[in-house]
């Protein structure tokens, strides 16, 4: 036969005994095997090569009779042919349990040496000479690129789906099978094809709210063959809850019946949330109370909120899509830009305060944060916060002021006094001449206050301000240093020209008449001069030295004008320095008790300590050493001492409590808590028993060292007072920086005659120390009416002459009895 080639078989005839009868069967069959378009070897135990059709020799390159009786391993490359000889044999030894066959995919060699994928089909059967396997072999070089094409085609849907966040999905109706692609078992937090594919195991997923609602829509989706789309919650196989959105389409077949339904899943939690996160920062822009705009690159508006609106008076409507620098005073408009374009270029955030000008003209201090406006990692514009800022910059100013000025009369107080001294100290000792510094102190101002009431002590107080402010020069400086003290500092004087004008100002005082209650009341003065020159002392030794001139003018008989010298070798203030230092190391300091009335108990259990220095006369009040002490700085010991005798009497009788005041100038002192701290662990006292407090104004000056002073004796256990509540600017703004368990109301609302304004700040204190859960009390209390009115407004302790003068204790009970 043309092209089939058999070659003969060892130990066999030519043709078989009934070849006649087999013959035309044999025809047929090999004129099939020529036929066939697979190549088809038939090949003997051994492997050799015994039967080979056209095909094959045009697959392998060999003419048909080539083949014949070489070994099928010819048509292999040589890594596979040992291999392939044990499976040749293994699948012969097999062949007479007659298996159905096996199926290969091998690499082929041609007769030019160039390899090929090719799939064969192994199958044994009886052949004229013996048994033979039978190998159907076919060219795989084209399905292997099918594959391949497929393969990458799915590697690059799966990478998009992946890159897309999405998922796919396919659910086959009649079979209730739905497949899912290997990004959307991720997204479900599963590994790809981990689940049964099931309709039901989808299902399993959804959340139990919302698997009714899904059915339901694949149901209408079945019926109206339409796409759809939806957002589901659905619960990961870790139990985290996301957000589906799920996009899908019915498959009908050529009758129109729905067969299957495809459609893809995406993950839109982080969306969703973004778009909530979105919606609430729109609110709250929209409701803040502070003016948010958005410009874009070039400073054009592009949102406007309606703080914004309230603020500068200009509607949305005219300010988006025109220029913001309307909003800018010429003054600040290059800082401004220069600002604006960092951060556009830098990206980071810019916070300054500056100015705006409103539609009607007027301009507003305010507080700008300017930030980023970032679309996918680029700054495309910029948001501008504003906040009004005027109100606290008054409060500020008046802050400055009262941190400054002496709140009754207006005039410099101690603390800017001593710096005003060291300044010019400073100019004398580099430019040369001299410079004096006077202290004054008015005499009799105790027996004012004591006959007429404090109201009368601080008229006249501010009649003589006014006074000498007349009397000076606009060089002068004058201040209030003490209780009664005044001051007054003058450049380039000599010492003619201090005691000339301390002349003028003694005369001054004593001419002054001041009517009070229908009397006429007259004063003097006591004066002490302290000169400076180019020696350069400090500011503190100078004005002690004044200081000391004024009570040696007052031991003189008052009325007068004494010198102390600034560069004595007796040093200024070493005379009351070593004074006060001696009182407080040698009982020189003793405390006086002042009774405070529980208004609702009608009982007293609770006293003021006051700090007094002993004198030949008597107690000497504070007005007359807390000055210098402060300024020799002393009021540390003083303090201490005063908050260890208060322990100590405190330990000694169990049944009341005292309140120390401490002084401003010892509340950045970190020490004194400690010494507390020691004294109740050694005396055993119930710290609550202790109340310690400071002024208001002392707190407004120094209110971080108060907020944490306050914070350090509420850990111990004690109670924390603000004294002269309503003396200072803002007083309630206060209450929420401070710490405060009672607020000691100031006595210029208390005290008789009051006003309507009076009793409406004293009801307003009241009101909001009790919605804060703090106590008060009123201080300055002279009257039986006026403690029936407290009672009446709800004032929780009163104090005063009325309820008693500062003593010992011992004379306090003894009154008492």
């Amino acid at each position: 036969m043309c092209g089939l080639m058999r070659a003969p078989e060892a130990g066999r005839t030519s043709s078989p005994p009934d070849a006649t009868a087999a013959a035309p069967a044999s025809t047929v069959a090999l004129r099939l095997l020529e036929s066939a378009p697979d190549a088809i070897l038939g090949v003997d135990p051994d492997g050799v090569i015994r039967l080979a059709n056209r095909a094959s020799a045009v697959l392998f390159g060999y003419e048909p009779d080539e083949l014949l009786g070489h070994p099928i391993e010819l048509l292999l490359p040589e890594a596979l042919r040992e291999t392939h000889v044990g499976h040749r044999r293994a699948f012969a030894e097999r062949s007479s349990a007659r298996p159905m066959g096996a199926d290969l995919d091998l690499a082929a060699v041609r007769k030019d040496g160039s390899t090929f994928p090719v799939e064969i089909s192994l199958a044994p059967v009886d052949g004229p000479g013996g048994p033979l396997v039978t190998a159907i072999v076919r060219d795989a070089t084209e399905r292997r690129r099918t594959e391949h094409a497929l393969q990458v085609s799915r590697r690059r849907l799966a990478e998009a789906e992946q890159l897309a966040r999405v998922g796919s999905w396919e659910w086959d109706i009649a079979a209730n099978a739905v497949t899912w692609s290997d990004q959307l078992y991720r997204i479900y937090g599963l590994e790809p094809q981990s689940l049964e594919p099931s309709y039901e195991k989808f299902l399993a997923f959804v959340h139990d709210d919302d698997r009714e609602s899904v059915n339901a829509r694949n149901q209408k989706a079945f019926a109206d063959h339409q796409p759809f789309e939806d957002v589901k919650r659905v619960v990961r196989a870790d139990g985290t809850e996301i957000l589906m959105r799920t996009q899908g389409d019915v498959v009908c077949d050529e009758h129109g019946a729905p067969i299957r339904m495809i459609g893809v899943c995406e993950d839109v939690t982080a969306e969703k949330r973004a778009q909530e996160t979105r919606a609430i920062l729109s609110s709250i822009v929209q409701s803040s109370g502070d003016a948010i705009h958005a410009l874009d690159r070039v400073g054009r508006v592009t949102g406007w909120n309606p703080a914004a609106e309230s603020l500068f008076g200009y509607g949305a409507d005219e300010m988006i899509g025109r220029p913001a620098d309307r909003l800018l005073p010429p003054a600040e408009a290059g800082r401004e830009h220069q600002a604006f374009a960092r951060v556009l270029d830098g990206g980071a955030a810019e916070r300054f305060e500056s100015r705006r000008v409103r539609r009607d003209g007027t301009q507003v201090d305010v507080s700008l944060t300017m930030s980023p406006i970032i679309n996918d990692g680029v700054v495309t514009g910029v948001s501008v916060i504003t906040r009004d800022v005027g109100e606290r910059k008054r409060l500020e100013r008046q802050l400055r002021y009262l941190a400054d000025h002496d709140p009754l009369t207006g005039l410099l107080n101690g603390r800017r006094f001593e710096e005003e001294i060291a300044s010019r100290i400073a100019d004398t000792a580099r430019y040369g001449g001299h410079g004096a510094v006077l202290a004054l102190g008015i005499d009799g101002l105790k027996d004012i206050n004591d006959s007429h009431g404090h109201s009368a002590g601080d008229a006249l107080i501010r009649s003589i301000a006014e006074r000498l402010r007349g009397r000076l020069r606009d060089t002068d400086v004058l201040a209030r240093i003490g209780g009664d003290e005044m001051g007054v500092l003058l450049s380039r004087s000599t010492p003619e020209d201090a005691r000339t004008l301390a002349k003028a100002l003694l005369d001054a005082v004593r001419d002054h008449r001041l009517l009070l209650e229908g009397q006429v009341v007259r004063t003097t003065t006591s004066i002490g001069v302290a000169m400076f020159d180019g020696e350069k002392p400090a500011a503190s030794d100078v004005l002690a030295a004044a200081e000391r001139g004024l009570y040696a003018a007052k031991d003189a008989g008052r009325d007068r004008i004494m010198t102390a010298p600034a560069t004595d070798a007796d040093t200024p203030g070493r005379g009351w320095a070593l004074r006060l230092r001696e009182a407080i190391d040698a009982d020189g300091l003793m405390l006086q008790y002042q009774p405070i009335l529980d208004l609702a108990a009608g009982t007293v259990h609770r006293y003021e300590a006051l700090v007094r220095l002993r004198g030949p006369e008597g107690p000497i009040p504070p007005l007359a050493f807390i000055g210098t002490a402060e300024r020799l700085g002393l009021m540390h010991d003083i303090d201490a001492w005063v908050l260890r005798e208060a322990i100590g009497v405190l330990a000694s009788r169990p049944d009341i409590a005292l309140e120390v005041n401490v002084s401003g100038r010892s509340v950045g002192d970190h020490d004194l808590p400690q010494i507390v701290a020691r004294e109740l662990r050694r005396t055993g006292v119930d710290p609550s028993r202790l109340i310690i407090e400071i002024t208001e104004t002392a707190a407004i000056a120094n209110m971080d060292d108060a907020r944490r002073f306050a914070d350090e004796i509420l850990e111990l256990g004690c109670a924390f007072a603000l004294d002269d509540f309503g003396a200072g600017f803002g007083s309630f703004a206060y209450l929420k920086h401070l710490p405060a368990d009672l607020l000691k109301i100031d006595g210029e609302f208390i005290k008789a005659p009051r006003s309507h304004a009076d009793e409406l700040i004293v009801q307003s204190i009241v009101a909001i120390a009790k919605a804060m859960g703090k106590q008060t009390v009123a201080e300055c209390v002279g009257d039986q009416e006026t403690v029936d009115a407290l009672r009446a407004m709800g004032v929780d302790y009163a104090q005063g002459f009325f309820i008693g003068r500062p003593a010992s204790l011992d004379e306090i009970e003894a009154a008492a009895v």
